[in-house]
């Protein structure tokens, strides 16, 4: 029963996650551009994710769901890594950190892409609305000169 219960909400989980990471950020922690880019991709893609397959009770988004929350959880895990106080050890994590926030911002867009090809594939009268969605939306990461 648990299994399903998650199933059913790892979307909703995956918001909330994000959202609460957002809460951990203030003003000066290391990567802080990169930590507030991750974010706003993250809650951008995920609230279109909801406009898209919404209260759908099709089971064929649960794999996408369930790798959509695991990639939330390593996003929020990187997030906590910056804000936490032990510079020293932070300062020298931060070259993996720069390439960490652009494989997020990577997966995040496959995973986008996954769940878009689904919905045009099992709702074929929406095909138009899954490819307006697609073209309106793209993950940028910071780029190199703007790195904290």
């Amino acid at each position: 029963m648990l299994l399903q219960y998650n199933k059913i909400y790892f979307l909703q989980l995956s918001m909330e996650i994000i959202t609460k990471a957002s809460t951990l950020l203030r003003e000066g922690v290391l990567n802080e551009r990169q930590c507030k880019n991750l974010l706003n991709n993250f809650l951008r893609g995920l609230e279109t994710i909801q406009t898209i397959i919404g209260g759908s009770c099709l089971n064929v988004f649960d794999g996408a769901k369930k790798d959509l929350f695991k990639l939330a959880c390593k996003a929020r895990d990187l997030i906590e890594e910056c804000c936490k106080e032990d510079w020293l050890k932070s300062a020298t994590i931060q070259i993996n950190n720069k390439e960490a926030f652009k494989e997020l911002l990577m997966d995040l867009g496959y995973c986008f892409d996954n769940i878009c090809s689904i919905f045009h594939y099992y709702y074929l009268n929406q095909r138009k609305k899954t490819i307006e969605v697609k073209r309106s939306i793209s993950f940028f990461r910071t780029y190199i000169d703007e790195i904290d």
